[in-house]
């Protein structure tokens, strides 16, 4: 289905997926998403149909590198697996509705400035290179700026040994490592989306299909 469909590690009893149980959930949503492409195809047209099948492929690929940088990030902060679970449940949240913004706003700047569709057909073309050319994923959590200004804003108590992301103690508030983490993913994903979102315009601005793709994701 997408990166954190894909990345997801246990089921609701808290057991290991297994890889068996990983590929049958990922044909799954893409024959889901096939059969969509079909209704699609009936009650909208063969043109639209077509919007979303490429729209699809190209999100889907692009979630590859959403997966292993998120899995980058997993393994930089030594987090458990219940505790990646916890974090991509919270962070799916955050990017559908932070998605959601940047979609709105992509809709606005298209119906009074229609000279951008063309910077986000150039986006598309990027996407393409980006997606044949690039061979290494090179990501430094440390090096995020968000998190360099959660360590000098607020009080933070480095603990990954629970799933909260906010702790008191003393009368006094703190943040924990997992909140830190569930920041860095936010904004990791936002940044994806610079490429994501203008590359489905690129390829339709049906507002219906747009949002359907980019939450498709999710």
């Amino acid at each position: 289905m997408t990166a954190f469909s894909n990345l997801q590690l246990l089921n609701e009893t808290t057991e290991l997926m297994t890889l068996r149980k990983s590929i049958l959930w990922t044909l799954f949503w893409v024959v889901a998403a096939l059969l969509v492409n079909i209704v699609i195809y009936f009650y909208l047209g063969s043109e639209k149909a077509m919007q979303f099948l490429a729209g699809y492929v190209i999100e889907k690929s692009l979630s590859v590198d959403n997966l292993f940088v998120f899995l980058i990030i997993f393994t930089f902060f030594k987090l458990s697996v219940v505790q990646q679970r916890h974090i991509l449940n919270y962070g799916i949240i955050g990017v559908i509705i932070l998605r959601g913004i940047m979609i709105y706003t992509g809709i606005a700047l298209i119906e009074h400035f229609e000279w951008i569709l063309y910077l986000f057909g150039a986006f598309l073309v990027y996407s393409g290179f980006k997606l044949i050319y690039s061979n290494d994923i090179e990501v430094n959590p440390e090096n995020k700026i968000m998190m360099r200004l959660l360590h000098r804003i607020f009080p933070i108590k480095e603990d990954h040994g629970g799933t909260k992301f906010f702790i008191k103690e003393d009368n006094k508030w703190f943040i924990t490592s997992m909140f830190i983490v569930l920041v860095v993913i936010e904004t990791t994903d936002v940044i994806f989306a610079v490429d994501s979102i203008p590359a489905v315009f690129g390829i339709t601005t049906n507002p219906f299909i747009v949002f359907l793709l980019i939450y498709w994701r999710y």
